[in-house]
């Protein structure tokens, strides 16, 4: 008996030493905050308010090995919210973060001063937490975290890095290829012990080179993918789907759960002018069948370019006949056909070669039509992004008029779904009642878009993004070299130095402004500081900058419009003193008087304190208080200060009264 509760004892101590040592290991870390913040949120202070802005350190979530740091949008939330505020998270990867434009080209960008536009009395609140390079694991377990800020709208567009985002099937950032050990490992990431695992494993693996890495030199996408292609229909194909789809189930059920209806978006990719990445060889053909393939595609590729398009076509009907799933035959189908003027067969063809793409960069079909699957038309809608693009691209063929390279769009295309994505918020029935959105249909869809938050800068940054993109892998074989922005290249320059990261977006529209404010173009120096209040509502500078324009322009209604908002955001001298000399100049000096005294309150340097008292003793004088003012004055001219224009302007009193 006694034999047998020792061993229950040793038992027990054997069972329990081991988590012994865990929690105490887990709370040695905990109190010596070991390892990154992993909260989605991080709190700071922004004109005296607590706000609460994405936190740059999630990707620790799902970047196991690599150094990459994707942007993060700076948006800031407001804890608790709001009363009467409709909140909408975006959600999804690089296409839903705006790449290759900042945030303020991303859909979600466009998708808020719509709703504005339409709806200027409401109070709409739009976080974006897109984030490049990441895939449905990533949304998904977001979701998990956004459901306790509040939220009365998800919007999704992922889909295109199943197999190579990070956590993909394919990725050289996975932990395994089985869609619990994702889950399990996303759940065990929050503990600090098992993320210093982590850590000490990719260490370990780093020593013996493995190629999980990445070449810190590349792009990510050759950091992720390279050395996985993966042929249509073969079982890691298959994996990715059921991974996919089994995520967006998990998707809708925490949406469900938590009543929060979501939109999801189908996958938009370039098929016209980008051919397949990657074709590969059919498997398990003998040398001659190879052979014989080789010189048919030759021929037909020969014949086309002789401008014998029919003749070509039968060649690639061979081919085809050959590998019914080789992308790039039928991708020459398609350029065939397209020629020949049959649009429709070539439209099959050209999204054939994208399905068949052994580099899998781009949703195919089957995750499009699970997209399709998932909306149920009441708490789940669909974005047919892919369907809108058709429809504004020549003869249905989505090509680089609305995409950059392989699936990015470009501001116009980010402007279509913006737009889309509003539809399907009327679809469900939110944010408005019928006829509001019924009397918002008159919307100027032409001044909406001349008053984008994009500006020319942007576009050059965008430009110059995607020229770097696609100047290596896969797009193509080694790297070349760009060369900088020509001699007297002030926008170019600008975006290079943006690039390089030795500006922030913000700084770097703060130079361009400047700089056209130095040459008298107040008219563009507005469009960079609108496009700063576009995406830094809680700061109070862009608003004073683009109010100072604003009054160069003579658009003195406008500058005042501004200062009051801004004064919304942070209490200034500067906005009080702008507001007072707009209500001189309109004959409103009680009002004029009652800024000025706000100014010199707020002021803190000696001439903003000397300009003010001035300001506000010429408003007394000229508003019949006339003995105040000259008091203040007499004290401005003749006490320490001695300030000249108080001199003069009692000079000129005295001359007056003669």
């Amino acid at each position: 008996m006694q034999v047998s509760a020792r061993k229950r004892i040793y038992a027990v101590i054997t069972l329990f030493f081991p988590l012994t040592l865990i929690v105490v290991l887990e709370l040695l870390l905990r109190a010596f905050n070991y390892g990154p913040d992993l909260s989605l949120f991080t709190r700071v202070t922004l004109a005296g308010k607590p706000l609460f802005v994405m936190n740059p350190a999630v990707k620790n979530r799902y970047f196991t090995l690599s150094t990459f740091t994707p942007a993060t949008s700076e948006e800031p939330l407001l804890v608790p919210k709001p009363k009467d505020t409709f909140r909408i998270f975006c959600l999804g990867e690089s296409t839903m973060a705006g790449y290759p434009y900042w945030f303020n080209g991303a859909p979600s960008s466009f998708l808020r001063d719509r709703l504005k536009m339409m709806f200027p009395s409401k109070r709409v609140e739009i976080i974006n937490v897109g984030m490049t390079a990441i895939n449905s694991f990533a949304v998904a377990d977001m979701a998990h975290d956004l459901v306790s800020y509040e939220p009365d709208l998800f919007v999704v567009y992922d889909g295109h890095n199943e197999f190579y985002g990070a956590l993909g099937v394919s990725s050289n950032q996975t932990v395994g290829g089985m869609p619990w050990v994702t889950r399990l490992y996303l759940t065990l990431i929050h503990f600090k012990t098992f993320y210093l695992l982590r850590e000490v494993a990719g260490k370990i693996a780093g020593w013996f080179g493995n190629a999980a890495a990445g070449d810190a030199t590349g792009t990510m996408m050759e950091s992720l993918a390279r050395g996985h292609t993966i042929r249509y229909g073969t079982p890691p194909y298959w994996r990715a789907l059921r991974t996919f789809e089994s995520n967006l189930s998990d998707l809708k059920e925490t949406c469900r759960t938590n009543r929060v209806p979501l939109i999801l978006s189908t996958q938009v990719s370039n098929l016209r002018t980008l051919p397949p990445f990657d074709s590969g060889e059919s498997p398990g053909k003998d040398e001659k069948t190879k052979m014989s393939f080789e010189e048919t595609f030759t021929e037909g590729k020969n014949l086309y370019d002789g401008a014998q398009f029919e003749a070509a076509l039968e060649k690639f009907r061979v081919a085809e006949s050959a590998d019914s799933i080789r992308g790039d035959t039928q991708f020459w189908i398609a350029l065939c056909l397209d020629t020949l003027g049959d649009k429709s067969a070539a439209l099959q063809a050209y999204i054939r070669a994208r399905d068949y793409d052994e580099l899998r960069f781009r949703a195919s079909t089957d995750f499009n039509n699970v997209i399709r699957r998932m909306a149920d038309g009441q708490t789940t809608v669909l974005a047919d992004i892919e369907s809108l693009f058709a429809t504004q691209s020549p003869s249905l063929l989505i090509d680089s008029t609305l995409i950059f390279e392989h699936l990015h769009p470009r501001a116009r295309g980010y402007f279509l779904i913006g737009k889309a994505f509003a539809e399907s918020i009327r679809r469900l029935g939110l944010l408005a009642e019928e006829n509001e959105w019924k009397a918002a249909d008159t919307l100027n869809e032409r001044a909406l878009w001349e008053a984008r938050p994009v500006t020319p800068l942007d576009d050059i940054i965008a430009e110059r993004r995607v020229q770097i993109l696609t100047s290596r892998w896969p797009f193509r074989q080694g790297r070349e070299k760009l060369p900088a922005a020509a001699p007297g290249d002030f926008l170019g320059a600008i975006a290079d130095r943006m690039l390089a990261g030795q500006l922030s977006w913000e700084n770097g529209h703060i130079a361009v402004g400047e700089r056209y404010e130095l040459e008298g173009d107040y008219v563009s120096a507005a469009r960079e500081f609108r496009a700063l209040v576009d995406q830094y509502p809680f700061a109070a500078s862009p608003y004073l900058r683009l109010a100072r324009d604003m009054s160069e322009m003579r658009n003195l209604r406008e500058a005042e419009r501004l200062c009051r908002q801004s004064l919304d955001v942070q209490q200034t001298a500067y906005a009080c003193r702008i507001l007072g000399k707009l209500a001189t100049n309109d004959g409103r000096l009680p009002e004029a008087i009652d800024w000025f005294s706000r100014a010199i309150k707020l002021g803190t340097s000696v001439p903003e304190l000397l300009e003010d008292r001035y300001n506000l003793a010429v408003a007394y004088v000229n508003s019949g208080m006339t003995e105040r003012g000259i008091l203040e004055l007499k004290d401005l001219a003749f006490g320490n200060s001695r300030y000249p224009p108080a001199q003069r302007f009692l000079q000129e009193m005295g001359r007056q009264a003669q």
